[in-house]
Order: structure tokens, then C-alpha cells, then sequence
């Protein structure tokens, strides 16, 4: 978890620990406004990449572009969830004032103003100080330079830092596949909608084949049945005659017998 401020403990006999301050690091190029399909990104005049919550479709692509792995997602918020990440106070510098934590630093760690400028200074600062900055300026040029630059006393990459970015605007990276974007969610609806047509076909046809063999299954019933009880009547019919055969035999050896008792 990374919070506004984090602690680095070196292992290199350090005095004290090393504080690095996490934010947007609002880049000249910013991955963040490519991936945005719907423009919730814009990156400002001044400098600052701000966010429009009101154009969001809460789709996290540019979760996934950022090179520093910055904006966060307010999972906690069921009915409206927003990207969150710094805006270097923009509507502050609208009013010809300094980002909040500029203008609160007591010890002077942040300094604002123009990004040539802030190059010159920092690059004065290594030069009088060698044995104090690491001879490098964070965002000077990674991923094609962004508008909030660091200096450190130790090696990047042991405060957190992305160190193998490269210097190419991520933009240029994911322009490929961040294209395909808008014409798949274009084609979304009809590709759904073709499914369901489809889905809605296979379903009638499977319940059609169901509602047949049930009704095959139904009359083969039905006629063994019928075969059943007619071959049981038969049978019946049959057994009867062979009854009255039985009875009528009967009758005429008793009417043979009571005639000859008559003769005598």
C-alpha cells in the first residue's frame, strides 16, 4: 500500500530513514488520457492532468495504462465510484496559487513553477552537491518527461521508483490496442444483441425438439397401449366364445342324457 508520504528504511548506514512522496506525476504525455475513451482525463495548460467524474464509465483502463501506477478506484462506493489522484490542486493554480502541499511543506521539499526552470535548478543543485543528489532527475525524461520531478540522495529504484521505464510516452506504447477501444465498445451492443437473437433461437429450437419427442414419446405410448387392450379384448372376445362353446356342449350332452332316461 503506498500512502501520500512513505518511509524507506536504507541499508546504506543512512543518518536517518528517506521520505518519498507519492502522487500523479502529471506527465507531459499522459498514458492516462490516451486510454480514456470518453475524455475523463484532460491534461491542462498548466501542467496538471485532472479528472471529470461526470463522463466516467468507471471502464479502470487508465488503472492500467499509468506507468506509475497511480490512479486508485473507489471500490468502497457502490453507487458512485470515482478514480482518484492528485490534480496538483488545479483549481488553486487557477487562482494564481501554489499546490496545497507546496505552500505546506515547512522544510521546503516541494518547489513549483516552470518545468525549464525546474530543470535548471535541479541540475545546479546536483552540480554544487554531488556527494548529496544522485546525478539523475526523475521525470526529466522517463516516459517522455512529466511536469512533477524528483531528486534523491539514494538510487531510485530503492524508494519505490519505476527505474527501466524508458523514455518513449506510454501513449505511443498503448496507442495500438487502447484504438480498438472505442470500436469495441461500439460494437458491443449489437455483438451482445446477436447473441441473445442467437441464444433465443437455439432455446426454440430445443424446446420444438423437446415438445416433439415428449409427443413421439406420448404416442408410442398411447400405442402400445391400444395394442395392448385390443390384443386383451381379442383375447377376451375369445375366451368368451370358447365359454358359450363350453356351455352350449354342456347343455346338449345334459338334453342327450335326460332324452335317454325318457326312451328307457
Amino acid at each position: 500500500m503506498s500512502w501520500t508520504v512513505n518511509k524507506y528504511e536504507i541499508n546504506n548506514n543512512a543518518k536517518s530513514p528517506v521520505f518519498r512522496k507519492f502522487q500523479c506525476n502529471h506527465c507531459k504525455e499522459p498514458a492516462c488520457a490516451s486510454a480514456c475513451f470518453v475524455g475523463a482525463f484532460t491534461k491542462t495548460p498548466e501542467g496538471a492532468v485532472v479528472y471529470d467524474p461526470t463522463v466516467c464509465v468507471g471502464c479502470r483502463y487508465c488503472l492500467i495504462a499509468c506507468p506509475f501506477y497511480v490512479p486508485t478506484y473507489e471500490y468502497d462506493e457502490a453507487l458512485t465510484p470515482r478514480v482518484m489522484k492528485c490534480t496538483m490542486c488545479h483549481p488553486r493554480l487557477l487562482e494564481g496559487k501554489l499546490p496545497g502541499c507546496v505552500e505546506a511543506c515547512p522544510q521546503g521539499a516541494l518547489t513549483f513553477g516552470k518545468r525549464e526552470d525546474l530543470i535548471k535548478t535541479a541540475r545546479e543543485r546536483i552540480r554544487k552537491h554531488p556527494d548529496r543528489y544522485v546525478d539523475h532527475i526523475y521525470g526529466e525524461k522517463e516516459v517522455g518527461g512529466t511536469n512533477w520531478m524528483y531528486l534523491s540522495g539514494v538510487p531510485f529504484e530503492e524508494i519505490g521508483f519505476q527505474a527501466n521505464l524508458g523514455t518513449t510516452p506510454a501513449p505511443e506504447l498503448t496507442s495500438g490496442a487502447l484504438s480498438m477501444v472505442p470500436i469495441v465498445i461500439g460494437l458491443w451492443p449489437a455483438l451482445l444483441g446477436g447473441i441473445y437473437i442467437m441464444t433465443q433461437r437455439k432455446e426454440k429450437i430445443v424446446a420444438e425438439e423437446k415438445a416433439l419427442s415428449v409427443k413421439n414419446a406420448i404416442d408410442a405410448t398411447q400405442a402400445t397401449a391400444d395394442e395392448k387392450t385390443k390384443k386383451a379384448s381379442e383375447k377376451a372376445e375369445q375366451n368368451k366364445e370358447k365359454a358359450v362353446e363350453r356351455a352350449v356342449k354342456e347343455a346338449l350332452n345334459e338334453a342327450t342324457k335326460q332324452s335317454g332316461k325318457e326312451s328307457s
